[in-house]
């Protein structure tokens, strides 16, 4: 009998620590991805009020911004780059739909579903809507943006809207 005690004792022994470790594992995810959340939200309202002080603030050191112009190869927007046009970026309107949050230990990937109506200062008109997807990860300084992907979303197909 004191031997079977010993064994049931033993086994809470060693599996409370992994159930402890998957609660916490748990609690850490929904905390990360709620911090993204806010982080995404602050970022792009620095985006909308084109203050390059905050909006740099949320950007890693190497961000870069990759967009997909039909028939063309990738364009890679470099961060000092990115922060000079963000002066030039008129946006008139903006939506946020609908936003995805994963979180992979310090590396989170938010995906939105966005539309804006913009202009830049060259009066090139960028009105659609997007799926952009954030790269965000975790520095000594907080969640930091590494990589945003910007994509025109699909059309739904005519057939398909009837």
């Amino acid at each position: 009998m004191l031997k079977s005690l010993s064994a049931v004792a033993l086994f809470l022994l060693v599996s409370s620590p992994a159930l402890t470790v998957q609660k916490n594992s748990s609690t850490s995810t929904s905390g990360a991805k709620a911090e993204v959340q806010k982080a995404e939200a602050q970022w792009n309202d620095c985006i909308l009020r084109r203050d390059i002080e905050c909006a740099g603030s949320f950007l890693a050191e190497d961000y870069f911004l990759m967009i997909d112009i039909e028939g063309q190869p990738l364009v890679k927007v470099p961060r000092d780059l990115w922060l000079k046009n963000l002066a030039g970026y008129y946006i008139e309107a903006m939506s946020i739909d609908e936003t995805h949050i994963s979180v992979y230990g310090d590396t989170a990937v938010a995906t939105l579903r966005y539309s804006q109506k913009a202009h830049t200062a060259g009066n090139r008109y960028i009105t659609g809507n997007f799926m952009l997807t954030d790269v965000w990860i975790k520095t000594a300084k907080g969640w930091k943006i590494a990589q945003r992907n910007s994509c025109r979303a699909e059309k739904l197909p005519q057939s398909a809207s009837h």
